[in-house]
């Protein structure tokens, strides 16, 4: 071996360890990159962030966060981002969010596209619309849609359709929710056979102490005596 080959191999061995740091580093920062990426790309990851930063108040960050994993198609994050929308009067946006969920099966999306249909608000309002939402939400046991077709039918917006016995029981479904007017319908609807229930005297007295106790009847006549 030459002078120059023996020199030359001396070198390289010595730079042998520092070059096999340098690798070690750029393979950590890889590695850390990539799971950088791994966790940015979490829509889990992202709604909980979301949900956390949106019940300490900060708006702001939530919709960011909300709306990384409400795009790569997370129903909940889909129906919180929806629900911050429409809470902050961007009601367009809070409707297309809201469709996004129902395609995904949500009765909470169900639930809040139905209040914007019956309000008109980002969306046609559309009374046959909002209430075909609630009862489809309704029908899987979701509470504050049941409560609203309950409120619906007893204010005149949805009509019975000549069933009678599907009422008595949608008011008893909102009423075992606790639903002051659901409860009162069916004290008097028992009392005095309305509603399309049939008069029995000891069933409306079960629903009007339900009513008593819900809303502090019964104290507020005791204090007045």
């Amino acid at each position: 071996m030459t002078t120059r080959a023996r020199a030359c191999a001396a070198a390289t061995a010595a730079e042998r360890p520092r070059l096999a740091s340098v690798i070690r580093a750029i393979a950590a920062l890889l590695a850390a990159g990539a799971t950088a990426v791994a966790l940015a790309a979490s829509p889990e990851q992202d709604y909980r962030d979301g949900d956390r930063s949106f019940r300490r108040g900060d708006v702001v960050a939530a919709m960011k966060q909300l709306a990384r994993a409400a795009d790569a198609g997370h129903t909940k994050a889909q129906v919180l981002l929806a629900f911050i929308l429409d809470q902050s009067g961007y009601d367009r946006e809070a409707a297309e969010r809201y469709r996004q969920g129902v395609a995904a099966g949500s009765a909470d999306a169900e639930y809040g596209l139905a209040g914007m249909h019956l309000a008109g608000e980002g969306v046609e309002r559309d009374l046959e619309r909002a209430m075909a939402l609630f009862r489809s939400a309704a029908s899987r046991g979701h509470g504050p849609s049941t409560v609203a077709l309950a409120q619906a039918y007893l204010n005149g917006t949805l009509a019975a359709d000549g069933d009678a016995a599907n009422v008595g029981k949608l008011l008893e479904r909102a009423a075992e929710l606790g639903h002051a007017p659901a409860l009162l319908a069916l004290a008097r609807g028992f009392e005095e056979g309305a509603h399309g229930l049939q008069p029995d005297a000891q069933r409306a007295g079960y629903w009007k102490a339900r009513h008593d106790a819900a809303t502090g009847a019964t104290s507020a006549a005791a204090t007045r005596r």
